[in-house]
């Protein structure tokens, strides 16, 4: 039992590290619902203002924390040029909700 305890220390660094960064993902796909907490439908407005601040805070984490930059750099990067891509500005009724677009970009 004590090995077990031993080895699991060894790795409680990067189980942090993945944690955080898995919590980062979990919060975007938050951000990118197309409806708040109380069920009412968000704007194109209201997701891209908080995608973007969400990222904004990411890149001021990554400054903070240079071993988590490039997770940080790459999630950025994915957003900005997959998922913005798809242009929150043209995203109607007609069009799949962010979750749906975020679903297939995730998949690649």
């Amino acid at each position: 039992m004590l090995n077990i305890t031993a080895i699991r220390q060894n790795y409680s660094e990067q189980y942090a590290q993945l944690k955080r960064q898995s919590e980062w993902v979990i919060e975007l796909a938050r951000l990118l619902e197309p409806c708040d907490k109380q069920g009412h439908p968000r704007t194109t407005g209201q997701v891209k203002w908080e995608v973007k601040q969400f990222l904004e805070r990411l890149e001021l984490e990554a400054a903070e924390q240079p071993d988590e930059a490039d997770v940080i750099a790459c999630i950025v990067k994915a957003v900005r040029n997959r998922w913005w891509a798809y242009s929150l500005a043209s995203v109607s009724r007609m069009s799949p909700p962010p979750t749906m677009i975020w679903k297939r970009f995730s998949k690649t």
